[in-house]
């Protein structure tokens, strides 16, 4: 009898944990992250130019990752302009100088860091790394 207490206990307490999930948690299960995790997004649903203001560009399409994640809308909704949810720390360069289309950023954040560039595509890559 004891033994069915504590399963059913169990139990309840695993569903209250499950229904609390954070953004953070979120993002690392809906997206089945371990350590390392590639993405792509479109260039056409960001605002931003790359090539113009590089480091916005990267903030958003970060933003546009992250709040697809379930419980990460009520923190991005809960500040103006769809801003970062969080401290995000940008920094862009050209691996070949002179060469636009070479520029490559790191961004860190809470969750990890992110190596963001563009291809001549319209694609942003982005690879996601875990902080160990």
């Amino acid at each position: 009898m004891k033994a069915l207490k504590v399963i059913i206990l169990l139990v309840f307490l695993q569903s209250i944990a499950s229904a609390s999930v954070d953004c953070h948690d979120s993002f690392f299960q809906v997206n089945e992250i371990q350590d390392s995790k590639s993405f792509v997004i479109h260039d056409e649903n960001l605002k931003s130019d790359f090539e113009v203001e590089p480091i916005a560009y990267v903030k958003e399409a970060i933003l546009d990752l992250i709040e697809k994640a379930p419980g990460c809308q009520e923190k991005v909704s809960a500040n103006q302009n769809k801003s970062i949810p969080m401290d995000i720390n940008v920094v862009c360069r050209e691996l070949i100088p002179g060469k636009a289309y070479s520029s490559s950023c790191i961004a860190e954040s809470e969750l990890g860091y992110f190596f963001v560039n563009q291809d001549m595509l319209g694609n942003v890559n982005l690879v996601f790394n875990r902080w160990d």
